[in-house]
């Protein structure tokens, strides 16, 4: 049963409440909101990410910046999207791993230390970007090993060109039917559901994107969408992503993520993937949700699946002993 009349009138006084709310926020940005954010200027220079070696690669004459470390199988680890992401978070990992894998982790472009380019990132650009650092950069044919929002870009490196590619290893991916990164979608409220329409209005994205980068926000964005404890949000984490997000250039990367223009659908693409795959994914993952493994290994049968059970989307993140543990026999054996 519905719940009669008066169920109807309390969910349609809750939809035009929700309605009222986001129409608020849509207009307030539009008419005012800029003027309130001019104090959330750029943050302080973003520290190097402190493990490995620090490498340049120029790339289409962007300042493209990698982390390397150990020696091995060469390895290249791809981090995932969002306010703040960058190569940093496969640090611990990639320490682990060190130990006959020689591992190259590059902050995307327009991500973290990396320049931005002068037009809006599409996922054409990052699966483009892969391409060149597995050709210039590796010149061996390595393992990609790639989270969240950045899993399509490597599924269509490796559809695109095989023969660089040995072994796919994707960590909570997104890329089938509606499950998309972007921020409307990784947003439980109003308010980020309006931040996410926000960003494609002309001449108030950019209002967008720094409501979605102050302090606060990145930290309910940590313990509400990374972790599944909320106390791994600590303020060391929020304080390096602040910075990340609020480096000159990340601005048109996190607006175009923001707004849903970074997602890629990945269905016609794993027919063609013949080489191993891995798929790992925190079990407290929301978004996208661990039941989604389900589509994945529809398409892709013969992939192996490790489930971390107390972790959030970023298991490599939250719990990267244990990651590192059930990764390490998939590599090897690549």
């Amino acid at each position: 049963m519905n719940g009669g009349p008066r169920y109807d009138r309390q969910r349609e006084r809750r939809g035009r409440r929700r309605r009222l709310l986001l129409g608020v926020a849509l207009s307030l940005a539009a008419l005012g909101v800029p003027l309130l954010v001019r104090r959330f200027g750029t943050a302080p220079a973003l520290p190097p990410h402190g493990w490995g070696r620090g490498h340049r690669y120029s790339w289409r004459g962007l300042d493209i910046h990698f982390q390397q470390t150990g020696e091995g199988l060469p390895v290249v680890l791809v981090h995932s999207l969002g306010p703040g992401h960058d190569g940093e978070e496969w640090r611990r990992v990639a320490e682990m791993l060190a130990r006959g894998c020689d591992l190259l982790a590059p902050d995307l472009p327009g991500w973290g230390l990396s320049a931005a380019g002068s037009t809006t990132p599409a996922p054409d650009l990052y699966r483009d970007f892969l391409l060149s650092f597995l050709h210039d950069v590796v010149r061996r044919p390595a393992a990609l090993v790639a989270a969240g929002g950045a899993a399509p870009f490597a599924i269509a490196a490796a559809a695109v060109r095989p023969e660089a590619v040995r072994a796919l290893a994707l960590v909570s991916p997104y890329g089938l039917g509606n499950d998309e990164p972007s921020g409307v979608e990784l947003g439980q409220g109003t308010l980020r559901r309006g931040l996410g329409r926000l960003s494609a209005v002309p001449g108030v994205g950019g209002t967008a994107v720094r409501l979605a980068t102050t302090r606060a926000a990145i930290q309910r964005h940590l313990e509400r969408e990374v972790f599944a404890a909320p106390e791994r949000a600590d303020a060391a984490r929020r304080e390096r992503c602040y910075r990340s997000a609020r480096q000159p250039g990340a601005q048109r990367s996190l607006q175009a993520w923001l707004g849903g223009g970074l997602r890629a659908e990945v269905a016609p693409l794993l027919p063609r993937l013949a080489l191993p795959v891995w798929l790992g994914w925190g079990r407290q993952s929301s978004h996208p949700a661990v039941e989604t493994a389900d589509l994945w290994l529809h398409q892709l049968p013969h992939a192996a699946l490790e489930v971390f059970d107390g972790c959030g989307a970023l298991p490599h993140l939250e719990v990267p002993v244990e990651f590192t543990r059930r990764l390490r026999p998939f590599l090897q054996r690549a």
